[in-house]
């Protein structure tokens, strides 16, 4: 009987030890019930089937949480979303670990884009925004876009399904269509384009960016790889990164399409600006 009491003991060392040594280097085990599971149903932009380039694509999704303790909302972690998958051509669904509390929590949801090592935890959503920022070269986009979407509680305390999240493209989209009578659209282009984007933008109104949301040190000179058109238009083939207003007197600097196409019985393409014109202003260029 001893022999089977001292093994016992043994056993409980060996086990307050191990206890003892995790707490000694800092080590906490999970405490799932600090956590809850939110299951997310989203939506994306129209689908395109037009390049390489998909609008309704998701294959990564990050959760950024923000905690509001009665000093603004701070960024307190990372959560990686799980169980992603498409559930329609334009609905994608995944779930995610969120922490348990009382105080309002803001979620931003990052959709194809995982750069976030630079954010710093107790950082505010200003400076958020503004540091997750993505290059643009020559060759544009080709394969997933990025996407913003946002989600707000006023605590967080059960398990909750979120349904119609919307997501908001990073970039522009531009398409040309032909409307004149004898001319074949044979190329589209880019010239002055951002280098830089912004993956959340500064304001949305009804999921539709109000200012344009353009990353400290941004230079517009970026000239894009000409695309071959057929059909008379290009849809869903241009995305780029947000540009400034210019004044009139600068509309050298502005970032403008450029379009090739043959007129009547011409053999050689001719080539055309056209320039951005803000609905609420039609005489500035934009």
């Amino acid at each position: 009987m001893e022999k089977y009491i001292n093994i016992l003991l043994a056993i409980l060392f060996i086990f307050h030890s191990s206890c003892k040594s995790d707490k000694d280097t800092g080590i906490d085990p999970v405490d799932i019930d600090s956590e809850l599971t939110i299951y997310f149903a989203t939506k994306v932009p129209a689908m395109n089937r037009t390049r390489a380039v998909y609008e309704d694509a998701v294959t990564s999704m990050i959760v950024l949480v923000f905690e509001d303790e009665g000093t603004g909302f701070r960024y307190i972690r990372e959560v990686e979303g799980y169980s992603l998958g498409a559930t329609g051509e334009t609905e994608y669904n995944f779930t995610a670990r969120i922490p348990y509390t009382t105080n309002p929590v803001k979620l931003f949801l990052l959709a194809n884009y995982t750069n976030t090592a630079g954010i710093a935890t107790g950082a505010d959503e200003t400076t958020v925004r503004e540091g997750l920022t993505g290059t643009f070269t020559a060759a544009g986009f080709d394969g997933t876009l990025p996407m913003f979407g946002e989600v707000d509680f006023p605590s967080l305390t059960t398990n909750v399904t979120v349904n119609d999240v919307a997501l908001v493209r990073s970039v522009a989209r531009v398409d040309v269509e032909v409307n004149t009578a004898n001319f074949t659209l044979t190329s589209v282009q880019l010239f002055r384009v951002s280098d830089r984007y912004q993956v959340i933008p500064n304001a949305l109104v009804n999921n539709v960016a109000t200012t344009a949301s353009i990353p400290a040190g941004t230079t517009r000179n970026i000239n894009t790889t000409q695309l071959a058109v057929t059909g008379n238009e290009s849809i869903e083939q241009l995305y780029l990164p947000e540009s400034p207003l210019p004044a009139e007197a600068d509309r050298q600097d502005a970032t403008v399409v450029v379009v090739g196409g043959t007129y009547g019985d011409d053999t050689q393409p001719t080539y055309y600006r056209i320039d951005f014109v803000p609905g609420e202003a039609p005489t500035l260029f934009g």
